[in-house]
């Protein structure tokens, strides 16, 4: 395969872990850099105008005032995706920092160096808003970008990009929940809510920002990150109730209730409506049974791992 821009680049997707919907209002979040890669590389044919590709690398050189090669490239995500259906772990944000990874790389630049790191967020995170037009919390751009665990702090003056890492990490499982989700269509909901009902949102929110704050204030403990996963998961699920979005599904609660069954709390990963749950346990023999009996239940667990490698540029292919 022919690299693009004389490099390959690839990036994980990311897993939600922690601070759903409160990081849009100032909470921290935890998010996990997930080992499922998109990889930028050359096109086969020419990728149609206006492409998330293109309108990226487009908008980096501008940012780096270069001259690159726009056209011409393209990016594999198809690991983000099972059946057809998208598995919810990020895609078009791990695109975009594979684009923009690349055009930093044609400047000289090292995208492995944490400072330009955190400017490469910066530039992310503004296409990304620009091409979805809509503001994110550039959580998932930061898990490709940054990799392993990331706690995302908005603050008044920047948004602080902090990797961390646990020193007794929890036993996670992750569940597929039989169905995708809609982002945009929950957040829909949820913002009519506070629209309709400014006091009632805000008295969520506030135990939501509350949650995450208590949690991610230094290296938490599993069994801290337990009760902050149970008290988050029913908050998200009274936000659901409340304002009409169904955040929490069906299949969710069927899944929380197994989880209590074995000694774990869960909650959904992300904005809810589908795609995972997770599922934290105390130790790795609860993890294991409770996963056994997923199958029974219709469920299946997917092995994700953390990827500690953030986005970097891979060997090109001479072949």
């Amino acid at each position: 395969m022919t690299p693009c821009g004389n490099a390959r680049v690839r990036a994980p997707g990311k897993l939600f872990l922690l601070g759903e919907y409160a990081v849009l209002e100032g909470a921290p979040a935890l998010v996990m850099a997930a080992d499922r890669y998109v990889e930028l590389h050359a096109a086969e044919k020419q990728p149609e105008s206006g492409d998330l590709v293109s309108f990226a690398r487009r908008r980096t050189a501008q940012h780096l005032g270069i001259p690159v090669k726009i056209q011409g490239c393209t990016a594999d995500s198809s690991s983000f995706s099972m059946d057809g259906r998208k598995l919810g772990l990020g895609s078009s944000a791990a695109v975009t920092t594979v684009s923009v990874a690349s055009v930093f790389l044609e400047a000289g630049e090292d995208i492995e160096n944490s400072q330009l790191r955190q400017r490469m967020w910066r530039i992310a995170k503004e296409i990304h808003d620009s091409f979805q037009e809509a503001r994110g919390s550039g959580a998932d751009i930061a898990a490709s970008i940054f990799g392993g665990l990331v706690v995302v702090k908005p603050e008044e003056a920047e948004t602080r990009i902090q990797p961390v890492s646990l020193p007794d990490p929890p036993e996670l499982s992750f569940v597929w929940t039989g169905r995708s989700a809609s982002t945009a269509e929950l957040l829909h909901h949820v913002r009519g809510f506070k629209e309709r009902h400014p006091r009632a949102y805000e008295k969520i929110l506030s135990a939501m920002i509350e949650t995450a704050g208590s949690a991610l204030n230094g290296s938490p403990d599993p069994a801290t990150l337990a009760e902050m996963f149970r008290r988050y998961g029913a908050l998200m699920e009274r936000l659901g109730r409340e304002s009409g979005a169904n955040i929490v599904t069906d299949e969710m609660t069927v899944l929380k209730g197994l989880a209590a069954r074995h000694g774990g709390s869960g909650k959904p990963s992300g904005a809810g409506g589908g795609d995972f749950y997770i599922a934290l346990f105390q130790n790795v023999k609860n993890r294991e049974e409770f996963e056994k009996q997923l199958e029974s239940h219709g469920f299946s667990a997917f092995p994700f791992q953390i990827a500690h490698h953030g986005v970097h540029s891979l060997k090109p292919d001479r072949s």
